[in-house]
């Protein structure tokens, strides 16, 4: 490839958004490098391909795919994590008369997760509620306090759609109005056999609704006009390297990857073909990214760790401290007393060998990167060393199998893949030190909107990306 350059993006009507959920940068240029033919490599010969592209702050799949669709990191979106905690909230099904819930943003919430349909979408009794709006259950939209690039195109009066794998996602996207998407559809992974052929199978159908929609037909066959931006998330990728991992810390793929991404190579080979069959190649950018890494890569790094290590910890302070954990390949920590939050981080550090904590991040130091008195943001943050990762039952089957999680602040967890294809790109690689939100104003750019038009923008200055020369 070309080293990088400035490449016009004239012409662009529509950007198509990819998340390759769970893949490294190393995964595709590696599978580009061995595959030469194939239609990623083929992909990167009209893009740039930034090289060292990162998730802002945490490698988890909320505020992953929320950087890449408003342009800010979790200090402007207001969320950090799935779940989370947040202090202002009530639980599910109560009167309001106490304060604090915790919030999953996955399958959880909706009314069948063990069905590919959801059984119907969001169930309302199972969200919390907000007392300072009547005890009303809160939609993850609601949570937002930034908008999406979404609603800021149909405000354009453009068309919008988002194909995934929770209905909880997508109602995200929908941004604070609620009206972001003109077409929703979400594929629950658990509706579906846990396995690879169950996760392709899942993902073929999102790729089939995404032609669908090249074609310019809505769900019933009617013609409503191609989508400005649209897109999808592949979970497959993500789903086997849990399970089958790769064989050497160079990221060589073992059997089942290679299988994930000769899928994923073949969907995007498929989405080209239909771009260049309804003539709109020409007049399409084309990102194709992650949501987040996993980590280790090497499995022999893997380390699986008791999240009552962490839970246990805290409650020697003071029976009954902690009010919520997220801990996985990083811990997110809520107190019940924030005064004690000194003591917490005394307490973890003298468990920093039992518990693998590589850093522990509280008061000013999380400060500068969290707005830590926001109802919703932990006291303390724990980073893991590379590949210790927590769970429960570490004993159990499942716990065994589990080779990778993602969520962590380490290169593993936040290094993903950013290619952006557009008419005038010649194949040229950017190695400057980029985040993904600056998709969003790079997209809105394309199409001759305003990036300024997202709040997460404004607040944190986020610019297009580096060498797209958009004529704004």
């Amino acid at each position: 490839m070309l080293l990088a350059g400035n490449a016009a993006a004239a012409g662009v009507k529509h950007a198509l958004v990819i998340s390759i959920d769970g893949a490294h940068a190393i995964d595709v240029a590696l599978y580009a490098k061995h595959h030469p033919t194939s239609n990623l490599a083929q992909l990167q010969r009209r893009a740039i391909v930034y090289a060292n592209a990162r998730q802002p702050l945490v490698g988890d799949s909320t505020p992953g795919l929320l950087s890449i669709m408003t342009g800010g990191s979790p200090a402007a979106t207001g969320l950090v994590y799935s779940p989370f905690y947040d202090r202002e909230l009530s639980p599910a099904g109560s009167d309001c008369s106490a304060r604090g819930a915790s919030y999953y943003v996955d399958e959880k919430w909706v009314k069948d997760m063990k069905r590919e349909d959801s059984g119907g979408g969001i169930d309302p009794a199972k969200l919390p509620r907000d007392g300072a709006k009547g005890c009303t259950p809160v939609y993850p939209h609601q949570l937002m306090r930034v908008n999406t690039v979404f609603e800021v195109v149909r405000q354009a009066g453009k068309r919008t759609a988002w194909v995934d794998q929770h209905e909880m996602y997508n109602d995200l996207l929908r941004g604070p109005s609620g009206n972001g998407l003109d077409e929703s559809v979400a594929l629950e992974r658990k509706g579906v056999p846990q396995t690879l052929e169950g996760f392709i199978g899942q993902d073929g159908r999102r790729v089939d609704v995404l032609l669908r929609q090249i074609r310019g037909q809505d769900g019933g066959g009617k013609q409503v006009g191609v989508p400005a931006v649209f897109g999808m998330g592949f979970i497959s990728f993500g789903a086997v390297q849990k399970s089958a991992g790769y064989k050497d810390g160079d990221a060589t793929p073992t059997e089942p990857l290679v299988k994930a991404l000769d899928f994923v190579d073949a969907s995007v080979g498929r989405i080209v073909a239909e771009l260049k069959a309804r003539k709109l190649y020409d007049s399409t950018m084309i990102v194709l990214t992650a949501k987040h890494g996993q980590s280790p890569i090497d499995i022999q790094q893997r380390r699986v760790i008791d999240r009552n290590v962490i839970r246990k910890a805290v409650n020697g302070v003071a029976p009954g401290l902690l009010a919520h954990a997220s801990l996985d390949s990083i811990g997110l920590v809520y107190l019940k007393d924030s005064s004690r939050t000194a003591e917490v981080v005394a307490a973890l550090r003298a468990k920093a060998g039992e518990a693998g904590i590589q850093k522990i991040y509280a008061g000013e130091q999380l400060q500068l990167l969290l707005p830590t008195r926001d109802s919703r943001m932990p006291d303390i943050v724990i980073q893991p060393q590379l590949g210790a990762f927590y769970t429960d039952d570490v004993e159990g089957d499942a716990a065994r199998a589990l080779l990778a999680e993602h969520g962590g602040t380490l290169d593993e967890d936040t290094h993903v893949p950013l290619i952006v294809s557009f008419p005038g790109a010649q194949g040229t690689v950017n190695r400057a030190q980029v985040q993904t939100s600056q998709v969003a104003p790079t997209v809105l750019a394309a199409l001759g909107l305003n990036p300024n038009a997202l709040k997460a923008v404004q607040l944190e200055g986020t610019p297009v990306l580096p060498g797209v020369k958009t004529g704004r």
